[in-house]
């Protein structure tokens, strides 16, 4: 998706916050970091799996990288979204499935929130905690 399309939600209207959170995870689970990363906000902070604060979203692309290329299927759906003038905390259910076969099979999965916030042209993740 073009960052025009992007930024215009592709019908001339910004995304909703929950339609911003289903985008991420639509780039997410097509391998691509890169556009994943670009529904954050510059500021945005991500949460991973043992507590570290991952800062700014080219060290969240780096990171959304090594989650991409790693060896696992990811299944992402998206819950419950509230909203509350220009913030707005969505649900993601995110399932993590092991494709390795030099390690033991195994499934995680984790309750992710997303706050997100409105912008001047569009809303942004402003803080992900995929693993709670």
């Amino acid at each position: 998706m073009s960052a025009d399309a992007r930024e215009s939600g592709g019908v001339g209207e910004p995304f909703s916050p929950a339609e911003t959170a289903d985008a991420f995870a639509r780039a997410l689970l097509a391998g691509d970091a890169v556009a994943a990363a670009a529904y954050f906000s510059p500021l945005a902070r991500f949460l991973t799996p043992d507590g570290t604060e991952v800062s700014g979203r080219s060290s969240i692309a780096e990171l959304l990288e090594q989650l991409v290329s790693s060896n696992q299927v990811l299944e992402v759906r998206t819950g419950r979204t509230l909203r509350a003038d220009s913030v707005a905390l969505c649900t993601q259910y995110w399932t993590r499935l092991s494709r390795d076969t030099r390690v033991a099979p195994f499934e995680l999965a984790s309750t992710a929130k997303l706050v997100l916030q409105r912008g001047e042209r569009d809303w942004q993740i402003l803080i992900a905690a995929p693993w709670g």
